[in-house]
């Protein structure tokens, strides 16, 4: 990688790294290494909900998160958005078909 850096001084950065037949994205990968990863975990958003007000929100997790929003507003607490509560059914995996279905397995083929 040093060989480069000399000729690049003087010739360029591509036509060196041509010359030497590597990338030039090689070349500049080892001059400027990627960013380690911060060491602190990351800090939670000051809008989100708290453990209180996602409890509140999941004692509906049955129903539509439309019809949650507009009882929670009925009863005079706002929590959240429609789409944050999306979010949270999502996040505790309540997203999905809520009527009852039967599911019919499927047979095999008999003819394999």
């Amino acid at each position: 990688m040093m060989a480069e850096a000399e000729l690049g001084a003087v010739v360029g950065t591509a036509p060196a790294c041509g010359v030497m037949g590597l990338p030039r994205a090689s070349h500049c990968r080892h001059l400027f290494p990627a960013a380690t990863p911060s060491p602190f975990p990351p800090r939670p958003s000051p809008r989100a909900l708290s453990l209180e007000e996602r409890n509140q929100a999941l004692a509906f997790a049955d129903l539509p998160p439309r019809e949650v929003f507009v009882t929670l507003l009925d009863a005079g607490t706002h929590l959240c958005l429609i789409r944050a509560m999306d979010r949270l059914w999502a996040a505790v995996e309540k997203v999905g078909e809520r009527r009852d279905q039967l599911r019919i397995p499927r047979t095999p083929n008999p003819a394999n």
